[in-house]
């Protein structure tokens, strides 16, 4: 006989043993390249006395041996059979789905007939030892499935059930209970009427008569019954699409009107009575499913008759064997050390930023004094840890980080955003917006609103870009604190300057009072026109000017007279058109 698995999904696995063997060839060369960057290679032998290449990649190999032989174990190999007795429990349960154009409604999305087809399918997955069919409705009915413990082949037959294979349409609850019956009594387990079950789902648009009589009958055959309504009392039109899905209309009647279709919850309900059953809407297929399952179980399962089956024999153990004995070869070849060395380089902030040594025991000197709330101290130690990693941004941001903290603004500022320089430089989105939500808040706590504002700005928008939604909060939070600050601080300068306007107004009204009026000059008011200032009379010469010389004058008088009312019609002119920028 040939191998055959029971298991073959298990041998998708062998993915990750291949990755894993791959990287188990390039990974030497990665490790020694960063413990390069931690020290000198001098040093190697006294962390690592017997570190081989070729030890590590024989261990490599050892080790995805084991995994391939465990996953072929997970396969299920058999081969070879024998004989064994096989005593099942389980019960018949026939789904009644009705197949009516109006299953094609949508007021249940994204259709009544494709959430009863759901709800058969989720039910299947509850189920164990027992036989499922399905009955198919709609003018007629007729066995679609015939009882078996196939269920995968039943959910591959529910998925291609539609209206359209039906060639009487209308829905015959009573003939698609009659079938039921019938294929209890061809297919059925000798007597045992306690261990069927009909599922009847329909949206109750019953044009037959004859609904409860049939229900009737199932109280005298002893099978459960359930009755499931799938729909909405306001109803859904019935779609009419082509070959390709694509809606074309809505199905009308003789008088060419939309026909609405609406479940007929009361007809199921009583349906239910009759048959001595259970009933229930079909709102969450999931739901529906658990349910009917757990009442399924309480009614028990009868014990089916014994039986030889011929069954392969399970080969599994050998391959576990052979499994352990690689992974023992793995765990006792080569030296002591290296996994302490690999398992110490993984815990390394990043790859890209890999620190020396002695910048990373600074590093958690300062996180340690920082944690502490020294932070001058812990600020001096991040300092110490740039000297040989001068360009990791992350140390540049904590320094930063602990002098805003210690209320050393102006050195936190200039920190901060030269770590923002460097983490955007090296693509490091992450460390910016931190960076730039830190300045932006030290920047808020100096008064200097304008790049506050800026650095706020820009760590939102690189937040969301490092999809970082905690950062984006808080700087949104401080952003909006800001923009109130600012509100505040004009409202309280507008008072002052409305106290000052109003105080200066007092004072030049009290300084008015304050100050003596001057005498006027009794014979100013009787001062002759003709006296000059210093008493005098004006003198006019008196004689006679020739004609010519008055018409003259009298002419240059009336060309000004006209130019001047010329002026002032212009002027007028100009002040009644409208600016262009006057709203």
């Amino acid at each position: 006989m040939g191998i055959s698995f029971a298991n073959p999904s298990a041998f998708w696995a062998l993915l990750f043993v291949a990755g894993f063997l791959t990287v188990g060839f390039i990974y030497p060369s990665i490790l020694q390249t960063r413990l390069s960057k931690w020290m000198d290679k001098k040093f190697w032998p006294d962390l690592i006395p017997d570190f081989s290449k070729n030890v590590f990649l024989r261990k490599m190999i050892w080790l995805s041996l084991s995994f391939l032989f465990l996953v072929i174990a997970l396969a299920r190999p058999q081969w070879g059979e024998q004989e064994e007795m096989i005593r099942s429990q389980g019960m018949d349960i026939l789904f009644l789905l009705d197949l009516s154009n109006s299953m094609y409604s949508e007021d249940t999305p994204p259709s009544r007939l494709n959430r009863a087809q759901t709800f058969i399918k989720k039910t299947l997955q509850n189920l164990a030892d027992d036989r499922v069919g399905i009955v198919a409705f709609a003018g007629k009915a007729f066995l679609t499935v015939p009882l078996t413990t196939d269920f995968g082949y039943v959910a591959e037959v529910t998925d291609t059930l539609d209206p359209s294979m039906m060639l009487n349409q209308g829905t015959d609850i009573a003939s698609a209970i009659d079938t039921a019956i019938k294929a209890f009594e061809r297919g059925g387990e000798d007597d045992h009427k306690v261990s069927r079950a009909i599922i009847l789902i329909s949206d109750g648009e019953d044009f037959g008569k004859d609904a409860l009589t049939a229900a009737k009958k199932l109280k005298d055959f002893g099978a459960g019954f359930y009755t499931l309504a799938v729909g909405t009392p306001e109803g859904a039109p019935i779609p009419v699409r082509n070959e390709s899905g694509i809606l074309q209309t809505y199905k009308k009647d003789l008088s060419g009107k939309t026909v609405l279709s609406r479940v007929n919850r009361e007809l199921m309900s009583k349906i239910a009575d009759a048959g001595g059953g259970t009933f229930q809407e079909l709102i969450n297929p999931d739901d529906a499913a658990y349910t009917i399952t757990q009442s399924l179980q309480h009614m028990g399962r009868d014990a089916k008759k014994e039986q030889r089956e011929v069954v392969k024999i399970d080969r599994f153990p050998y391959f576990v064997a052979i499994s352990i004995a690689f992974l023992l070869l793995n765990l006792f070849t080569g030296y002591r050390k290296l996994f302490t060395v690999m398992f110490f380089l993984l815990l390394l902030p990043s790859i890209s930023h890999a620190q020396t040594f002695g910048s990373y025991l600074d590093s958690k000197k300062a996180e340690k004094l920082y944690q502490s709330k020294n932070f001058d101290d812990s600020a001096k130690a991040f300092e110490a840890a740039q000297v040989n990693d001068a360009e990791n941004p992350t140390l540049k941001f904590n320094e930063g980080t602990a002098l805003a903290k210690g209320k050393h603004d102006e050195d936190a500022v200039f920190n901060l955003n030269e770590a923002t320089k460097k983490a955007l430089s090296q693509g490091d989105y992450d460390t910016a917006a931190k960076s730039l939500y830190n300045e932006g808040v030290t920047q808020a706590d100096q008064k200097n609103l304008k790049e506050a504002y800026d650095r706020l700005t820009k760590a939102i928008e690189l937040s969301k870009i490092s999809n970082q939604p905690e950062i984006e909060k808080r700087a949104r939070e401080a952003l909006l604190s800001l923009i109130q600050k600012q509100k505040q601080k004009s409202k309280e300068d507008q008072d002052k300057k409305d106290q000052q306007d109003q105080q200066d107004k007092k004072d030049d009204k009290q300084q008015d009072k304050q100050q003596p009026s001057k005498p006027q000059n009794k014979d100013q008011g009787n001062k002759d026109p003709n006296q000059t200032e210093d008493g005098k009379k004006r003198q006019f010469k008196s004689g006679t000017i020739s004609k010519d010389v008055a018409e003259s004058i009298m002419n240059d008088l009336s060309d000004r007279e006209k130019q001047l009312y010329q002026h002032r019609l212009k002027e007028r002119k100009t002040r009644e058109t409208p600016n262009e920028k006057d709203w």
